[in-house]
């Protein structure tokens, strides 16, 4: 039991929720009646029909749900994995906090109340639907689309570092009060503020009210912090995109349709987000629209001085991206002789192939 309760800990830029297997008892709370509902007002997003089935009804709220429909529920390991994935591709079933399973039932513990949770999810859509009327036209590709709406949030939303911390000083077991809403899609939609959470969480309901096919990823940045992002389907292509990460006034769009072979050095993917056998379906595989390759920011490590030189000589500041595997002593080189060309001191700084030089 113990091992099914630790796989269930949900990170990845979220705060932990756990779930708990209790021995049957009779209990007020779990006698009590709930209604179970089989569908959602709103998108689910699911690759098994427990999954879905329980994605609709943490969207509505329900505390209970019974389980008794679903034979695959009593096996634990497909019960985590289905409840994991409901969990965060869902991510209007809002602050989650933990669940536990009493015989044939699952009862969900969250941060909110039901009328608070179905006020909120109003309050989102609202801001979804507005910002896909004000960013999105008709004849948009998907790609003209995606980057669309990544750099929206890029430019209207701030990341919470107070939130951050707060996880961090709790272990990312829980956050106060006041931070909740800066890992769900709130944060970042109504507020304007949140942690990689909420921003996946946004990018993931703005591309699919976009008419794109989007998941959340988990996992690790830099292989440490629980970190949330996205894939995005793009003519057929699954594609990364790292909303917090591209909001980066020197770096901006670095983590902008990468494949997985390059963006794994920074972003280190769990099993948590998705059912394990779905997960290979999801792999980013392509480079040809990385944003600075369809941007014509993208040089050689033999052509990068030169783009880089011409760009201070015209701007006085220039971003340009190299290949991935740039290094400090390379870098260091390349920022030598830029400074020879312009004849000027520089600053600058680089990350995952994206240099960035001002005068």
């Amino acid at each position: 039991m113990q091992e099914r309760q630790d796989a269930l800990a949900n990170r990845g830029g979220r705060t932990d929720a756990e779930l708990v297997v209790k021995e049957e008892k009779d209990t007020k709370k779990e006698e009590s009646s709930e209604t179970n509902v089989y569908s959602s007002e709103y998108e689910v997003t699911a690759n098994s029909a427990l999954s879905a089935y329980l994605g609709a009804n943490m969207m509505a709220g329900n505390e209970k749900i019974d389980l008794s429909a679903f034979n695959e529920a009593m096996d634990g390991n497909n019960l985590v994995d289905a409840w994991q994935e409901a969990t965060y591709q869902n991510p209007l079933a809002l602050g989650v906090k933990s669940a536990s399973v009493s015989g044939k039932y699952m009862l969900i513990e969250y941060e909110q109340s039901k009328e608070e949770m179905l006020r909120k999810q109003e309050e989102i859509m609202k801001a979804v639907k507005d910002i896909v009327a004000e960013v999105i036209t008709e004849d948009m590709t998907e790609l003209e689309k995606e980057i669309a709406l990544n750099d929206y949030l890029c430019e209207h939303a701030e990341y919470d570092r107070g939130a951050l911390e707060n996880a961090e000083k709790n272990d990312f077991k829980n956050v106060d009060k006041e931070f909740q809403d800066s890992f769900t899609p709130y944060g970042v939609l109504v507020n304007q503020v949140g942690v990689c959470a909420s921003y996946a969480g946004a990018y993931k309901l703005l591309a699919e009210e976009a008419g794109l096919d989007c998941i959340v990823v988990t996992g690790y940045l830099d292989g440490s912090l629980p970190y949330a992002w996205n894939k995005v389907k793009v003519d057929g292509e699954w594609l990364i995109v790292d909303t917090t990460n591209n909001d980066n006034p020197y770096l901006f769009n670095a983590l902008l349709n990468l494949p997985n072979n390059e963006a794994d050095k920074v972003l280190v993917e769990d099993e948590n987000y998705l059912m394990d056998a779905a997960i290979p379906e999801y792999e980013a595989v392509q480079s040809e629209k990385e944003y600075y390759r369809i941007s014509q920011k993208y040089y050689g490590k033999d052509q990068i001085v030169a783009a880089l030189s011409t760009g201070l000589t015209q701007d006085g500041a220039s971003t340009l991206r190299t290949e991935y595997s740039l290094n400090d002593e390379q870098f260091a080189a390349i920022a030598q002789q830029a400074a020879e060309n312009s004849g000027s001191e520089l600053k600058g700084t680089y990350w995952m192939g994206v240099i960035y030089l001002t005068k």
